[in-house]
């Protein structure tokens, strides 16, 4: 008897519990505190990435380590796995410390009321379309300095935002990333930013000013077109652009003042067309096109 039973005792220690992908990984609440699963009302939204939502406050965190899934258009994964904040009103989006990656089309054309969005420490790059036509976005709080890029039409027509400031870590925005932004006043852009793509301001019409980091290179055509509330730009000293691209100040008709590097030679095409107040084009230009 006595063997029998001993016998069931090493068999049972021998079972192992089936889990899940989601209750493998190594999550986190957002606030550094890790936990070996997440919670029942957890949604995947990543091989070790999951969301809750917080009825009472309307607050969606995502937490756990690595990239979230990129969505499309439709709001599903190529593996067909529905983005769950598509059925949801959000005010406030957290993106916890270690995720890496935030989803192409994350919010794309729902505008569900987002007010605020926090971006965690390790975040590198935000998917394309990833928060578009949010109307009530008016706060993005950048924790971390490893952010890199910020993709193609990332706030289009996000019309509540107001301020914004990029981390130096930023090298890269994609096109069209604040276009008809149409509230947003001030932007302090990367020092380590390589280039203004085109329309990435594009009809910005509250845009006062901005100042152009010594890093850029290239400023793509229609960059601050139909700015009509820019009223200077200041380019830096030590910048080592030689040529504005067409119709980048397009339309910006209260632009009075713009301090352009002796290295500019080129302006291209309706560069400036609308720009009636503008009279300090600098000698070093050798050609201006038609």
């Amino acid at each position: 008897m006595k063997k029998k039973v001993l016998a069931f005792l090493l068999a049972s220690t021998m079972v192992i519990e089936p889990f899940s992908v989601a209750s493998a990984a190594d999550f986190s609440d957002g606030k550094g505190e890790n936990s070996s699963m997440p919670s029942e009302n957890a949604i995947q939204m990543g091989d070790k990435v999951c969301m809750t939502y917080d009825d009472s406050t309307r607050t969606a965190t995502i937490f756990g380590t690595g990239d979230m899934w990129d969505y499309l258009q439709d709001g599903a994964t190529i593996n067909n796995d529905k983005n769950p904040l598509k059925d949801i009103n959000i005010d406030t989006l957290i993106i916890g410390d270690k995720i890496t990656h935030i989803s192409d089309y994350l919010l794309y054309s729902n505008n569900q009321g987002v007010k605020k969005v926090q971006i965690g420490k390790k975040v590198k790059s935000i998917g394309k379309y990833a928060f578009q036509y949010e109307a009530s976005l008016n706060s993005v709080v950048f924790v971390g300095k490893d952010i890199k890029e910020l993709g193609t039409g990332c706030f289009y027509k996000c019309t509540g935002l107001k301020n914004i400031e990029l981390p130096d870590s930023i090298t890269r925005l994609g096109v069209y990333c604040f276009e008809d932004c149409i509230k947003l006043e001030t932007i302090k852009l990367s020092n380590l930013l390589s280039e203004i793509p085109t329309r990435c301001f594009d009809n910005c019409e509250s845009l006062k000013g901005i100042d152009i980091p010594e890093s850029v290179t290239n400023v793509n055509s229609g960059a601050l077109e139909g700015c009509s509330s820019l009223e200077y730009v200041h380019f830096s000293v030590n910048t080592k652009i030689n040529k504005i691209d067409s119709s980048v100040f397009r339309d910006c008709v209260k632009l009075g003042r713009i301090d352009l590097p002796e290295s500019i030679e080129k302006i291209g095409v309706q560069a400036f067309q609308g720009c009636s107040r503008l009279n300090n084009i600098p000698e070093s230009v050798k050609f201006i096109a038609p």
